[in-house]
Parts: structure tokens; sequence; C-alpha cells
């Protein structure tokens, strides 16, 4: 990778937040950023490259084509965090104490904001998961939660968090497909997601919380590779 091409990736990357990220913007053409930048089209394609690698932006061809902004994929974010932590070896323990940190604040968040809409959310998953008791939709739960909690933040390091221990869960890569799951843990897993949806929607913060953390505390065994 060119220094320059890394430097023109930085600066349209800086361009792209500074415009409030639209997507479907076309920055420009191959022969107009070659000009604006004065570069070769092999390090601008260099810098292309780099952004697409990124999410930033994608080069497309035809009339209408051009440099367009584009929308990151959040799974490909998680997936890659997901990875890191794999790589460093992070331990079921400290899984377990950002994930209490993380979602019994996303918890807390959605009995704040709890309304009818939240609740059949809530309870539409679970029927879900009911009806196909495996790692993905044990795993949608607390996406679900994170999403319901109005913070995108949270969401974000709650979908990580909920990512990696899901893989662990199911023995496969952590944004991979997940294999078939115990059946016994499989209904177990649900029922204790049914029984926080129950106090949540009841308006009970202190049992629901009670019942995240001890369901969390159980799962701390299988995150432990």
């Amino acid at each position: 990778m060119s220094k320059r091409a890394q430097l023109i990736a930085d600066e349209i990357q800086r361009d792209v937040i500074a415009r409030g990220w639209p997507v479907g913007d076309v920055i420009g053409s191959e022969s107009d950023l070659t000009q604006r930048f004065g570069v070769s089209r092999s390090t601008l394609r260099e810098a292309v490259r780099i952004l697409e690698s990124q999410q930033v932006a994608k080069m497309r061809s035809g009339s209408n084509g051009g440099l367009t902004i584009t929308m990151p994929d959040d799974s490909v974010v998680i997936g890659s965090v997901a990875r890191h932590f794999a790589h460093q070896e992070v331990t079921g323990s400290e899984l377990l104490e950002a994930r209490v940190l993380v979602e019994l604040r996303c918890l807390e968040l959605v009995a704040e904001r709890m309304d009818e809409a939240r609740a059949e959310a809530l309870r539409r998953q679970i029927a879900e998961t009911k009806a196909n008791p495996d790692a993905d939709t044990a795993l949608q739960f607390h996406l679900l939660l994170g999403e319901l909690s109005g913070n995108r933040v949270l969401a974000l390091f709650g979908a990580t968090l909920a990512q990696l221990g899901s893989s662990r869960w199911a023995g496969g890569m952590p944004d991979g497909p997940s294999p078939a799951l115990d059946p016994v843990l499989g209904e177990e897993v649900v029922s204790v997601h049914e029984k926080i949806v129950t106090a949540l929607v009841d308006g009970d913060l202190g049992l629901a919380r009670a019942r995240a953390m001890g369901h969390l505390r159980h799962m701390e065994h299988y995150w432990t590779c």
C-alpha cells in the first residue's frame, strides 16, 4: 500500500463524514478524482480499494457511475472485532464482565422506554425462538435488546459481545454459521429469555435484571474456549 493512496483514502473518508455520510452520493468519477488529487489511475485505484475494504465508498461503472458512498455493514464490524477477541484469547470471565455492563444497561433503557411496540417486538422474538431454538435465533434476543434500548453505541457493542458469546457457545467461527445445538440447552435458553421478557413487560426491572444476570453467569461456562 502506498502512502499517497492511504492519504487520499483518509481525505475522502473525512469528507464523507463531514457531509453526514450521504449513502448513494457520487464523490466523483475516476477521471475527476485523478485530476483532483493529481495522481495516476493506479494510485487512485489503490485508494479506492482501501475505501471499499473500509466500507466507505465503492467505484461503480456506467454513465451514472463513479466513486459512490456506501452503507457500512454492522455485521462486518462485529465479525472483525469478534475475530480480534478470539485471536487475543479473551476469556469467558472477561466476556461476562463486559456483557454484564452493556446488556444490563440496555435492559434498563428498554424498561425505561417500554411501550406496546417494544413489548410486541419482544414477544414476537420469543415466539420465533420457540419455533426454532438455535444459536442464531437466541442471539437475536440479545441484539433486539440493544436495538430497543434506543442507544446505537450500546447496541453495536452489545451485538459484538453477544456474537462472540454465541459463536463460542455453538462452537463456530465468530461470524460464521452456527451448527445445531443441544435441544435441552436450547430450550433452557428460550425459557430464560421468555422470563426476562415477562418481567420487563410487567415493569419489574429488578426481576428482569436478576434473571438476565443469572443467565449470563450460567452461559459463561459455554464461552470458555
